[in-house]
């Protein structure tokens, strides 16, 4: 996987690693053989129905609710309903500048206490539809923040806000329309962000500190830090942070030509490894991260406190787990090949449906790995 540097997002700390004492320290080098099986009970397979209506161009965030599929497609600037068995339902598909319409869609999301779709303009707009794609209000969101680039419910009355603009993160009062807090000052380079860094469990929203490897609860008033990850001898200390922030300022100063992020990371390089993004389930919690020039998965099992490093599994099933909602994990083909299933673990039937499918006319197809509890 090649990955550009302005196109990770990250959020830099310089200062001391704390470690979780109530956990050992997890080897990156463990390099463990492990089974697909070994982490789920099953395995879906969703064909999302295909008509003029209904065809997706890029598949590029999907949120399971209510036993229905809430897809954003972002080169069509539109959201896709589906319901869990691939029956299309309706498209919201509302461009322009009307009083019910949307000009750019940066993110979309599920309120799961007022049971809306969150459609978020960049530019300072926020469009309420019901969870049946009818709209209900839009309002203009203060222009105390300049960007707004993702949206989560905290609850029924607040809003919480991840921004490229002057902090990172921005409380938001629904009943005021005012911003309630701003944290995080965005000190490092302008081509990096905090966004595709935050996840839900248990309905608290959580942020990864990548550099620091702190997981902090964004639900929390005070921020807390919920937990963090150790590698032990191998974490980044103050003074690599400190060297990579400093490097990275005097890119951008010099306006220097993109670098690959592999090109950093790694023994004798400026950092030892390099956290994309870390999810928790009941069971797991999942980092994925880049580590001596490869992808690397690390799950620690809280059941029995086991840790897990991987590249691929013995399948050759490469976890990226860009989306995890509840205790499942949300992958699609297209065209990607079987990087993400394995023939020995798919059904007669399954195996079917996906030799059937046609990636040229076709709608992406779902495969949904069910994670152990």
């Amino acid at each position: 996987m090649k990955i550009l540097l302005p196109l990770v997002g990250m959020f830099i700390v310089v200062g001391c690693i704390a470690i979780d004492s109530k956990r050992n320290s997890i080897d990156l080098d463990q390099n463990d053989q492990v089974s697909i099986v070994d982490f789920i009970d099953s395995v879906s397979i969703v064909l999302l129905e295909t008509n003029d209506k209904s065809l997706i161009g890029d598949l590029s965030k999907i949120i399971p609710y209510n036993n229905r599929y809430y897809i954003l497609d972002m080169r069509l600037q539109a959201i896709f309903c589906f319901e869990n068995n691939g029956k299309f339902l309706f498209k919201i598909d509302q461009r322009g500048r009307g009083p019910e319409e949307y000009s750019y869609l940066a993110d979309f999301n599920i309120d799961p206490y007022n049971n809306e779709i969150m459609l978020l303009v960049p530019f300072g707009e926020i469009l309420y539809f019901n969870l049946d794609g009818h709209f209900l209000s839009k309002v203009s969101l203060p222009s105390k923040t300049k960007a707004y680039n993702e949206v989560y419910a905290l609850n029924a009355a607040e809003l919480l806000f991840i921004s490229l603009s002057e902090y990172q993160a921005v409380y938001y009062s629904k009943k005021n329309n005012t911003i309630i807090n701003e944290i995080f000052p965005n000190e490092i380079p302008s081509y990096f962000s905090a966004t595709d860094r935050s996840f839900t469990y248990n309905r608290n929203i959580y942020f990864n500190s990548i550099l620091t490897n702190e997981v902090i609860n964004m639900s929390d008033s005070k921020q807390e830090v919920a937990y963090y990850w150790d590698f032990g001898k191998k974490n980044n200390t103050s003074k690599q942070i400190s060297i990579f922030h400093d490097f990275l300022k005097q890119q951008e100063k010099n306006r220097s030509k993109s670098l690959y992020l592999k090109d950093l990371i790694g023994e004798g390089k400026k950092l030892n490894y390099f956290i994309y993004s870390s999810y928790e389930t009941n069971r797991y919690r999942i980092a994925l991260l880049e580590y001596k020039n490869a992808i690397h998965t690390v799950i620690v099992d809280k059941k029995d406190d086991r840790n897990y490093v991987f590249a691929k599994t013995i399948e050759g099933i490469q976890f990226f787990f860009t989306n995890l909602h509840n205790e499942s994990v949300f992958l699609y083909d297209s065209d990607i090949g079987q990087s993400f299933y394995a023939k020995n673990i798919l059904s007669q039937k399954q195996l079917k449906a996906i030799e059937t499918h046609n990636n040229d006319n076709d709608n992406p197809f779902l495969i949904i790995y069910n994670l152990k509890r």
